[in-house]
């Protein structure tokens, strides 16, 4: 059904700038995963950073570890075949790397989608969600992590020797020359990855219309943040999506030399897997970026506690000096403040004793209430 592109003298990436590019990029999606859903694990367990309703935390987690999956067990060993221009002989590592890359390839629509669908169910019955816990969320995710199984295991089954190193990308891919492959192929494409997609999108849409629905009836602004951190997130995941499902679509309707197969089924299959690895690294930024009680944590908590691990002067010197300025902002707000209380006491003293020359009497507790209302003014 597919080309061999295990011959790396035919299929390899020659081009040593393209090879840097290509490198240089997964090196970056790597550290970027490892550091960023690293925090965002620790900010959402240890510190509690993410407050937002618990299901969504508890999705966001294992998108998280999902990512870090991807970006240990599938794009480093990547970056190390870039650097010594092999996949390597060992046959453990083999079927780990390939069992890793389409476990987690299967796996991270489904916990986008629940995800999305989970964000729209919550607007929409706001009443039932209550009865929602983290652990009824952590058995759903736990679910769909079993259920993503099948495909690596399905593939396994069908022939083992059909997974081999495929040199475009780097990665061990599989083969699909067993004729069983025309009926299990379009199943598997349409329940694995087309299904969760379109459920994906359908449920953004919804949570967006909901979202505005709701605002409208409250007559007050809704608490948008957990509605856009999800809502980015899935975009982010379709649009990166969108370039290798063009070339899956288009693959089999175009004519294929199994000696030179023609830039688009070489270097444009190159560039989707570049661009689906976006949104690996994108979810950190994103919830930076949405979510303000993890956005106040990387500027409390991440921030104070790297400061101190830097020793670069300039950075000392530029902390001492905002400290200073701290300091002698709150030293000008507290004079501030103690010429307005003094102003205030001297109008409540001017006031009571302008009362007492005029000869008006009042009432003890009318007279103190008026006070206070004076002084409060």
């Amino acid at each position: 059904m597919s080309t061999n592109y295990d011959d790396c003298d035919l299929f390899g990436i020659k081009n040593e700038a393209e090879r840097y590019i290509y490198g240089s990029w997964l090196t970056l999606v790597v550290i970027s995963s490892l550091l960023g859903d690293t925090t965002i694990l620790v900010a959402s367990i240890k510190y509690k950073a993410f407050r937002l309703h618990r299901t969504v935390v508890v999705f966001i987690q294992h998108v998280a570890v999902c990512d870090m999956f991807t970006a240990v067990g599938m794009l480093l060993p990547v970056v190390v075949s870039l650097i010594y221009d092999s996949g390597g002989s060992n046959e453990v590592i083999k079927f780990i790397r390939f069992f890793i890359g389409y476990w987690v390839f299967s796996a991270s629509p489904l916990l986008i989608g629940a995800m999305s669908v989970g964000k729209f169910l919550l607007v929409r019955y706001p009443l039932r969600a209550r009865s929602w816990s983290k652990m009824k969320t952590h058995k759903l995710c736990v679910g769909l992590w079993i259920l993503s199984l099948t495909v690596p295991v399905q593939h396994l089954l069908v022939d083992m020797d059909d997974v081999v190193f495929d040199c475009r990308t780097y990665m061990w891919n599989y083969r699909y020359s067993s004729e069983i492959w025309n009926t299990l192929m379009p199943i598997t494409t349409v329940l694995a990855y087309l299904t969760p997609n379109i459920i994906i999108i359908i449920a953004t849409i919804l949570l967006l219309t909901s979202a505005r629905r709701v605002a409208k009836r409250m007559q007050e602004n809704l608490r948008w943040q957990g509605t856009m951190a999800v809502v980015i997130t899935a975009t982010i995941f379709t649009i990166s999506f969108l370039p290798i499902t063009v070339y899956f679509i288009a693959g089999p309707l175009l004519e294929t030399d199994s000696e030179e197969p023609g830039p688009f089924f070489n270097r444009y299959y190159r560039v989707t897997e570049a661009v689906l690895f976006t949104n690996v690294m994108a979810n950190f930024f994103t919830y930076g970026l949405t979510v303000a009680s993890f956005r106040d944590f990387l500027k409390t908590k991440l921030i104070k506690k790297l400061l101190p691990c830097l020793s670069i002067g300039n950075l000392s010197q530029l902390t001492r000096t905002s400290q200073g300025e701290t300091t002698a902002s709150t030293r000008v707000a507290n004079e501030e403040s103690k010429a307005e209380v003094g102003m205030v006491a001297k109008m409540a003293t001017e006031g009571a004793t302008s009362q007492e020359q005029s000869g008006q009497k009042e009432d003890g507790p009318d007279s103190s209430i008026r006070l206070i209302r004076h002084t409060s003014v």
